[in-house]
Formats: structure tokens, sequence, C-alpha cells
């Protein structure tokens, strides 16, 4: 530990962290107008420590739950709410993690 508090002090740090790894690179799925859609999947880090951070969607239909994570693999439920939309619409986006790994 004294090592440790000692290369902090000289402003030598570690940033060699491990990459995120998902269950899925893309979520598909069809839904009628008018309701709702939902699904899950999971995240965790490549070296298994724990990561802490937050999700997001560029697209304000799609919501998470827990949107903040905590721990060394995460369960990322999102739920699609198509109120609004027209038949046929096709809904898009993409999810940012951002993490103490980086974004």
């Amino acid at each position: 530990m004294k090592r440790r508090i000692e290369q902090l002090l000289n402003g030598k740090f570690e940033y060699n962290s491990a990459p995120m790894i998902f269950s899925t690179e893309t979520v598909e799925g069809k839904a009628d107008a008018d309701s709702r859609l939902s699904g899950s999947f999971s995240a965790a880090a490549q070296d298994k420590r724990r990561v802490k951070g937050f999700v997001y969607s560029s697209n304000p239909r799609v919501r998470f739950e827990p949107h903040k994570f905590y721990g060394s693999s995460v369960l990322l439920n999102w739920q699609l709410d198509t109120k609004g939309a027209r038949a046929g619409e096709k809904i898009e986006g993409f999810f940012t993690f951002c993490t103490e790994r980086g974004e």
C-alpha cells in the first residue's frame, strides 16, 4: 500500500483498464403503435472488476432501468414507448455508456 501511495504522489497513474463487454451488439424488435416494447442485456468489464457508470439513449423514446449501475456484471433493462409513433415508423438510436473506463 505504501508503494502505491508513493506512486500516486509521484504522478504515476494506471490508465490501463479493460474494455466493457456486452451480451449483444444490437437491440431490435417490432412493436405496435401506442404500445411498449421492453428487453434487457448485460454489461461487464472484461477483467471482471467492478464498474460504475450510467447509460442513456440517443432516442427519447427509450428509457433504462436502472440508468446508473455499479458491479462486476450488470443487467440493464430498456423500455421503448411507441406512444405517438406512426404505424411502420422506424425508431433508431444508440446507447452511450459513461464509466470510469471511458465512454
